[in-house]
C-alpha cells in the first residue's frame, strides 16, 4: 500500500471530499494546458510545470517557450482579478477564494458559484492566449486579419497589453495617429513597452507634435521600470560618466547587445 493510501486512511470522509474538490479547483485554474505548435504536442498540469518547461525550451525552441510564457502571463493575470459573487461578496483574487473554500467549507451551492466565477476568468485567460496564438500564427493557419481584429476588440475593452499591440501594429503600418492613440492609452495604464514607444512618437513627432521633453520623460520612466532599450537610450545620452555607466550597466545586465558593446568600450 502506498504512503498516500495510508495517509488517506487517516483522513475523515468530509476532509477527503474537500481535498478532492480543491484538487478539481486546481485543475480548473491551472490546467491541464495543452499547447500544440510546429507539429509538437505538450501537456502541462499547472503553471509551475509550464514555467519550468518553458525555461528548458527557451534554448531549443523560443517560439514554443514564448507561447508558454504568454499562457502563464494570461493565467496569472486572470487569477489576480477579483472573484465577485452574486450577493456582492468579493475576494481580491483566486487565492483568497480558494482559501475561503478550504478554511470555511461553505455550503456546496456557494462553493459551486465560486468555482464557476474562477472558471469563467480562466476561460478568458485561455481566450486571450488563443488570440496570441492566432496572432503569431502558431496554432492556426496564419491569419493576421483575425488576430488583429481580436486584439482590437480587447484593446477597446481596456486591455493594456492589447492596446500596446494594436498601437505597435499601427506604428509598423505607419498609421501614426492610431499608433499614438493606443500607445498613450496603454502607457497610461503603466505598460512599459508602450511607454517607451510613446517616447519614440514624441521624439520624431509621429501622430503627435514633436516634444523632446516628453520623449525624454517617457524614456526615463520606462528605464526606471526596467526597460533595457530605454536604459541604453538614457545611458548613451547622459553626459555624466557615472550616470552613463549606471544606465548602460543596467541595460547590459539584461543582455541588451548595444549596451554590452557600449560597456566594453566604456571600460
Amino acid at each position: 500500500m502506498s504512503s498516500e493510501s495510508k495517509d488517506n486512511e487517516n483522513v475523515a470522509p468530509e476532509e477527503l471530499a474537500q481535498i478532492v474538490r480543491l484538487k478539481a479547483l486546481a485543475d480548473l485554474c491551472f490546467g491541464p494546458v495543452v499547447v500544440i505548435t510546429r507539429q509538437k504536442h505538450f501537456s502541462f498540469v499547472d503553471r509551475i510545470s509550464a514555467f519550468h518547461e518553458a525555461q528548458k525550451l527557451m534554448a531549443v525552441d523560443k517560439v514554443i517557450a514564448y507561447v508558454l510564457m504568454e499562457y502563464l502571463n494570461a493565467s496569472v493575470g486572470a487569477s489576480k482579478l477579483p472573484v465577485v459573487l452574486n450577493d456582492g461578496t468579493t475576494f481580491s483574487d483566486d487565492g483568497l477564494a480558494i482559501n475561503y473554500i478550504g478554511e470555511q467549507k461553505p455550503v456546496i451551492e456557494r462553493e459551486i458559484e465560486i468555482l464557476a466565477v474562477i472558471q469563467s476568468k480562466q476561460k478568458s485567460a485561455r481566450l486571450y492566449q488563443y488570440g496570441v496564438l492566432i496572432f503569431r500564427g502558431h496554432s492556426a493557419p496564419k491569419n493576421f486579419a483575425s488576430g488583429k481584429a481580436f486584439w482590437t476588440r480587447l484593446a477597446e475593452a481596456g486591455d493594456l497589453e492589447a492596446q500596446f499591440i494594436v498601437g505597435d501594429i499601427a506604428y509598423n503600418d505607419k498609421d501614426y495617429d492610431q499608433a499614438f492613440k493606443w500607445l498613450e492609452m496603454s502607457a497610461g495604464q503603466g505598460h512599459i513597452e508602450a511607454t517607451f514607444a510613446l517616447g519614440l512618437c514624441y521624439l520624431d513627432g509621429l501622430g503627435v507634435e514633436k516634444n523632446l521633453e516628453r520623449a525624454s520623460g517617457c524614456a526615463l520612466l520606462a528605464a526606471e521600470k526596467g526597460h533595457a532599450h530605454a536604459q541604453y537610450t538614457i545611458g548613451v545620452s547622459e553626459k555624466d560618466p557615472a550616470e552613463k555607466k549606471k544606465w548602460l550597466a543596467k541595460s547590459a545586465a539584461q543582455g541588451f547587445a548595444p549596451a554590452k558593446k557600449a560597456m566594453a568600450e566604456f571600460n
